[in-house]
């Protein structure tokens, strides 16, 4: 899944040219647009603004804007999220902590202010698999700890603040729990989501993060149920919770059941689902029960679906990436390219997610 890695819902961060300077536009689902306002505070509810000219603030609930297009959009900001779209990583954390030195120099600094810290702990809970590498004074311990410390520190910062991104910061700090194996504390947080009422869609993910729970912990039986019932209910409302759901009981069926149920989920997600994350997993369990039946090419086909079309799932990728590259040496007869192709590719996996492991 890497709903970790989705975009922000509501806001769409584009300059807008208009006959004010420094506006920003509010677009409402029903209605004429906000057009010459200035976002002066952002709410999980609501979002308080005011008009050019006017000291008056006003109140619009979050539930009736589309979308909020802001004019005066902080440099830093602005990079550390043109870095994210293209994966660059490294810049984008450089970026966003850029814009926490320099943030009082900033007339906006309030808005952007959680949208850095979240983006933040994302870069860092990605960048986390390779920190290790680093060799600096600063890591005195794990690198690789000292960015999952620092992301879960970030997103509990966000999650208990008052900000759109209460949800997110959540779901985020559950995968920073589970990247340590730390399952009491994954649970604890996903009660939290699931507590706070938020949405419909935030219910779901708590529920989602439960059943990642159960099959990480091995209870692979329970898993199955879990998400076969949670898959039921969100095959009408939510298609990347159903998606996701019928990856989890795919790869549960193979750990504990019948391949050919296991194969079933993923073919479905295949068919009905467009969500980038349930797709590179649907395709990486293919290639997992090709790989145990000695299929290779069948299972060289499925890894390289995630390595050439998924690249930014990075909860996939590394699994894709070492595979591929074993089937491309095992095939290595049938063309003389392939051997040097498959080695490229797992030095690629220990380069990208050392720490990573088969």
């Amino acid at each position: 899944m890497n709903l970790m890695f989705k975009t922000i819902p509501i806001s769409i961060f584009l300059l807008v040219f208009s006959g004010f300077s420094n506006a920003d536009t509010i677009h409402l689902k029903r209605g004429k647009p906000i057009e010459g306002c200035k976002v002066k505070k952002e709410t999980w509810t609501e979002v308080k603004y005011a008009l050019k000219g006017l000291a008056a603030e006003a109140i619009v609930k979050r539930e009736d804007i589309d979308r909020i297009d802001y004019d005066d959009i902080p440099d830093p900001f602005k990079q550390a999220e043109a870095s994210m779209e293209i994966g660059s990583f490294e810049q984008a954390k450089d970026s966003y902590i850029k814009f926490l030195k320099e943030k009082d120099d900033f007339e906006n600094s309030d808005v952007f202010e959680p949208k850095v810290y979240y983006g933040l702990a994302k870069t860092l809970l990605i960048l986390a698999p390779s920190a290790k590498k680093k060799e600096t004074d600063k890591y005195t311990e794990s690198a690789e700890k000292f960015y999952l410390d620092s992301a879960e520190k970030y997103f509990r910062r966000v999650a208990e603040g008052d900000n759109p991104l209460i949800g997110d910061a959540l779901v985020g700090l559950i995968d920073s729990r589970l990247a340590t194996q730390d399952f009491a504390g994954a649970k604890k947080a996903a009660d939290s989501l699931r507590e706070k009422k938020l949405s419909d869609y935030y219910n779901m993910m708590a529920e989602l993060y439960q059943c990642h729970i159960t099959y990480f912990q091995k209870d692979y039986k329970e898993a199955v149920r879990k998400y076969e019932s949670l898959a039921g209910r969100a095959r009408r409302d939510n298609k990347v919770i159903y998606g996701i759901a019928l990856v989890g009981k795919g790869k549960a069926l193979v750990a504990g059941g019948p391949p050919k149920d296991a194969q079933h989920a993923f073919e479905d997600v295949i068919t009905n689902s467009d969500n980038e994350e349930a797709l590179a997993g649907a395709y990486n369990g293919i290639g997992d029960i090709y790989r145990a039946d000695k299929n290779h090419r069948e299972s060289l086909l499925a890894y390289l679906h995630v390595v050439v079309l998924y690249r930014e799932v990075h909860r996939e990728m590394p699994k894709a990436l070492y595979y591929a590259g074993k089937a491309f040496i095992t095939l290595k007869d049938e063309n003389p390219v392939w051997g040097p192709r498959g080695n490229s590719l797992l030095a690629r996996q220990k380069e990208e997610y050392p720490a990573w492991k088969p």
